[in-house]
């Protein structure tokens, strides 16, 4: 008699369908079904979430401008006449003027904290915790999100709590006013190889730096008048789970791009069509191969 446990199916059948052919379940080292986090995940080359102990919301430098990529901070360093060491401002928005205002960033006292972090049981773990104490946003509105213009070389600064762009006209004075992105609002990043590095913020338009400047009285403000780059060092903090999406972005355009390139210039490819062109001849010439597709494209009338 027919096992009559098992269930029938309800699916209807037609004549002529081919039976889906069901896989046997895997199993694992402990006798139970294997799953997706037994077996062994493809890691990125350009992965280094290790570093930052695998948080994807660790704030990390931006070492290119192709790094730059939504929620981002920028500070830079000016030397106070007080103390020897310079004070990083970063910038924040200000809801009420509607106004981007420089704000000191000092490091926090760690204390007892950083002798339990840089002892023996921290390690490399630690020293790159303490980092991420000392760079990290203070304030919501000290976070601007980043975003490329597509098709173009221009970035955009929105802040991240009031969706206001960062923008500058001719003079160099900076507005966060307009909630639509405009030609005043857009921005190009530059490396810089000197000094200490960073990267430097340019008008799109108007072609002036974005720096940090001291007016009468002792008072930071934010320009965007400055000439030279190596003087306008900004440095860039991203999220790490957005420079790695950038980064793999970047990574795919040049493999499709290099992979492009390759198939337009195979030998095999040419050497086919140079057999065409010259009645199956062993080395083809460029020129009766070029003067045949021009034929065919009808490009040119003389080349018939």
């Amino acid at each position: 008699m027919p096992d009559s446990s098992k269930k029938k199916s309800m699916r209807l059948s037609f004549k002529g369908e081919a039976k889906k052919k069901h896989k046997p379940r895997s199993t694992s080292s402990s006798g139970g079904p294997s799953s997706k986090a037994d077996g062994k995940r493809k890691r990125s080359p350009e992965s280094d979430a290790e570093e930052y102990g695998g948080d994807e919301q660790a704030w990390v430098p931006a070492e290119s401008a192709i790094d730059v990529n939504g929620p981002c901070f920028l500070f830079q360093e000016l030397q106070d006449p007080s103390s020897s060491k310079p004070i990083p401002y970063t910038l924040q928005f200000n809801s009420t003027l509607q106004s981007i205002v420089p704000i000191s960033i000092a490091p926090p006292d760690l204390g007892n904290q950083q002798i339990l972090l840089t002892g023996e049981e921290g390690g490399e773990e630690a020293g790159a915790m303490i980092a991420a104490i000392e760079v990290s946003p203070t304030h919501v509105h000290q976070v601007w999100v980043a975003n490329r213009v597509a098709g173009s070389t221009t970035w955009s600064f929105k802040s991240g709590a009031e969706g206001r762009f960062i923008g500058a006209d001719k003079h160099g004075a900076i507005h966060a006013e307009s909630e639509a992105r405009g030609p005043q609002e857009g921005w190009e990043i530059e490396p810089i190889r000197s000094g200490a590095g960073g990267l430097a913020v340019k008008s799109a338009v108007h072609g002036r730096y974005l720096t940090l400047g001291t007016v009468a009285g002792g008072k930071t403000v934010l320009r965007a008048d400055a000439d030279r780059a190596e003087e306008c060092a900004w440095q860039v903090r991203v999220q790490w789970k957005y420079r790695h999406q950038a980064r793999q972005e970047a990574r795919a355009k040049m493999e499709v791009s290099s992979s492009g390139l390759m198939k337009r210039y195979d030998p095999a490819a040419m050497q086919a069509q140079g057999g065409m062109v010259m009645g199956g001849g062993n080395k083809p010439r460029s020129a009766e191969i070029l003067l045949e597709m021009r034929a065919k494209k009808k490009s040119d009338r003389y080349a018939k």
